[in-house]
């Protein structure tokens, strides 16, 4: 729906079409940002492990797809718009037992960078659901990681927060 004023809404039913899911659980496959010009961009995973993002200029009405190019097995999109108004999308991949944390930026939700290791949660283990925040010209990140204690050897897991000054 797109919005008017409070009473006021206008439909743009299944702008993705068909995305296609398999399992017994109920997927969180999407996520959704709009920057300060009113661009929106949704983005959604497939069974496939691709992760495709629709883009809209007109608030709504028309959506362009495009795919993130690469060969990894993605999972969990999470798009958010950034302190420098542009788009900020994290996703997950499986690598040799363990997930590990990417992102790729955009400025218009069509045109996106090459998806590249989020470097503060490199080091952890299973990194996961990245959230972003921004505030006074930075960017906080925040996510999960699963945490072993070496004195109880038990699984936990810990929240993380990393900060990124933006210069506008």
């Amino acid at each position: 729906r797109k919005y008017e004023n409070i009473n006021s809404f206008y439909d743009n039913r299944k702008f993705s079409g068909l995305i296609k899911y398999s399992g017994n659980e109920v997927p969180d496959i999407y996520s959704a940002a709009v920057l300060e010009n009113g661009q929106i961009c949704v983005c959604a995973a497939t069974q496939t492990g691709e992760i495709f993002v629709f883009s809209s200029s007109d608030k709504g009405k028309s959506f362009e797809k495009t795919k993130i190019d690469t060969e990894l097995l993605l999972i969990a999109p999470k798009i958010y718009s950034s302190s420098k108004d542009t788009f900020v999308l994290f996703c997950s991949a499986g690598i040799e037992n363990n997930f590990a944390l990417y992102y790729a930026e955009s400025a218009d939700g069509k045109n996106w960078s090459s998806l590249k290791i989020f470097e503060p949660a490199e080091n952890f283990n299973n990194p996961f659901i990245p959230v972003l925040y921004q505030s006074n010209g930075n960017d906080y990140v925040i996510f999960q990681s699963q945490f072993l204690s070496i004195e109880t050897n038990q699984m936990s897991y810990q929240l993380y927060l990393t900060k990124k000054n933006i210069d506008k």
